[in-house]
């Protein structure tokens, strides 16, 4: 899990940097909006699938067993999340 953590705080950086950087140093000058979110995309998607796969086991194996718990949110939001970004 440790691995995980820090592979996705890694992918993370940098999609905030590119979102954050248009507002904060008018990042835009030198990257179309577009270009911005296709590469946002690009670091944002194993963080969601890869780093968050844990989250959907569990959330999963909860709903299945009909036993509901906190990896149930988590997951849901985790994947509302992935799919908004």
């Amino acid at each position: 899990m440790s691995r995980r953590f820090w592979i996705g705080l890694v992918l993370s950086v940098p999609v905030v940097l590119l979102e954050m950087g248009g507002h904060l140093i008018d990042l835009h000058r030198f990257l179309t909006q577009k270009t911005s979110n296709w590469a946002q995309m690009l670091f944002g998607t194993p963080v969601v699938i890869w780093a968050g796969w844990p989250f959907f086991v569990r959330g999963w194996a909860s709903v299945k067993n009909r036993s509901l718990n906190m990896f149930s949110p988590i997951a849901l939001g985790t994947a509302s999340h992935g799919s908004t970004a």
